[in-house]
């Protein structure tokens, strides 16, 4: 039995060995998902905890642009157990409003708030590295004259 399972050696480990690499990656990617389809407290109202017109936008992106099996919601917990309710329901209300035909979408709250902020401060760190980026220029010409690196003895 050991002889056999030694010169078998690397197909019976092979399968759990690419599980174990391949496990972290799908965590990570399930992760990545969930923050870019997370409705966090920027893309609702500060007072009435409802969707803002880019909660809305957002809203719409997941429902249309997001592979479907992907396209689970999370809303950003309130401070409050009301506020969160009424977010729950505004995100909810969206979606019978817009929802494309097929199955409904799950809704989560979630308190892992995804990194970013709102559009204005995401604009002006856009802004700031596009104006410490150097002039683009070309290197001196050649003065040599010749346009070709070949040697020119050739007939």
């Amino acid at each position: 039995m050991h002889r056999r399972r030694v010169n078998a050696w690397p197909h019976p480990f092979a399968i759990e060995s690419r599980e174990l690499v391949r496990s972290p990656y799908r965590t990570m990617v399930d992760n990545g998902w969930k923050m870019q389809n997370t409705l966090s407290d920027h893309l609702f109202a500060p007072e009435e905890n409802e969707l803002t017109y880019a909660g809305q936008l957002h809203l719409r992106w997941i429902l249309t642009q997001v592979p479907p099996h992907r396209r689970q919601i999370y809303v950003m917990e309130a401070p409050t157990r009301d506020g969160t309710a009424t977010r729950v329901a505004s995100v909810y209300k969206y979606l019978g409003e817009t929802a494309p035909a097929g199955p409904p979408c799950p809704v989560f709250v979630t308190r892992i708030a995804p990194r970013g902020g709102d559009g204005s401060y995401l604009a002006d760190v856009d802004k700031m590295y596009k104006a410490s980026s150097p002039t683009p220029r070309l290197p001196a010409a050649a003065s040599d004259g010749g346009g070709s690196s070949e040697s020119s003895d050739q007939p």
